[in-house]
């Protein structure tokens, strides 16, 4: 009985001490990586302790609550109809995931609201500009949201950023001279600020979602579509259809990079390209 008693005790303590471990481990990486990234290391946009990171800056859908509209829900078509023309390449498809790139305030010209409310869709909001972004966090959307910017490299990285409402956007880049006219002409007064970003690569942001299979991925963040598209590791993703807007990019580059991820293109709406991953004859 003496030598159970005892046995019993030392493995109270070795769990004890094993849970001690765990959680002092655990604890501990999110200190390490705010600490790496604050110090600019580059880090893969795979790492694990990078992906556990991410997944606590996404925030819950919000449920339970009526949808907090300035327009009524079937008016958001889009800028030029988009939504109507992914409704019919979806064939009108119930419960599908999206993840929508450049999401504002969560309504104005909103490329997914239509199928969230409508359709049953569910996905994640993705907005760098914490004015705009805490407007969406008022909309009630039933998506899981993150404010941040996606990384022009497949790293993170810390960028400055024009925050000028709908068009606000990564500074530095190829398109910013042209933005930036339309930024100077029409958004002006507290809407228009400078900010420095901490942005994250897109397969973290997926990795951190657990890495789903997106039905359609909207990319509108004015000119850095382009970089984005490049740090995507196509072969370990599962995306459907890309809505990209490609009036402040490259268009010929755009359709390289998709033509070699596997994709081919469906049509041209407003600003905008659609594009369609190819199936493969079995």
């Amino acid at each position: 009985m003496a030598i159970y008693t005892f046995t019993s005790k030392k493995l109270i303590f070795i769990i004890v001490i094993l849970t001690y471990i765990i959680w002092k481990s655990h604890h501990s990486e999110e200190p390490e990586m705010k600490n790496m990234l604050s110090d600019g290391d580059v880090i893969a946009d795979d790492d694990p302790r990078l992906v556990k990171h991410v997944a606590t800056l996404i925030e819950e859908p919000v449920k339970d609550k009526e949808l907090n509209l300035a327009v009524d829900i079937e008016k958001h078509l889009g800028q030029a109809n988009q939504v109507e023309i992914l409704l019919e390449i979806f064939g009108e498809k119930k419960v599908g995931f999206f993840i929508e790139a450049g999401a504002h305030d969560g309504e104005y010209l909103s490329n997914t609201l239509v199928l969230e409310a409508i359709y049953g869709w569910t996905g994640l909001l993705v907005e760098a500009n914490n004015m705009t972004y805490a407007t969406l966090r008022t909309k009630n959307r039933n998506a899981f949201s993150i404010n941040t910017c996606l990384s022009l490299e497949s790293h993170p990285e810390v960028v400055e950023f024009d925050a000028a409402d709908v068009l606000g956007g990564i500074k530095d880049i190829p398109a910013e001279k042209n933005l930036v006219r339309g930024r100077d002409l029409y958004i002006t007064g507290p809407d228009r600020q400078n900010h420095t970003y901490q942005c994250y690569p897109f397969y973290t942001i997926l990795l951190a979602m657990g890495n789903p299979r997106v039905d359609l991925l909207s990319l509108d963040i004015e000119g850095a579509e382009e970089a984005v598209l490049l740090t995507i590791p196509w072969h370990r993703v599962d995306i459907d259809i890309l809505l990209i807007e490609t009036s402040n990019s490259d268009k010929t580059v755009i359709s390289t990079i998709m033509e070699e991820a596997g994709y081919e293109q469906l049509r041209t709406v407003g600003e905008d390209t659609i594009y369609r991953k190819v199936k493969k004859e079995d």
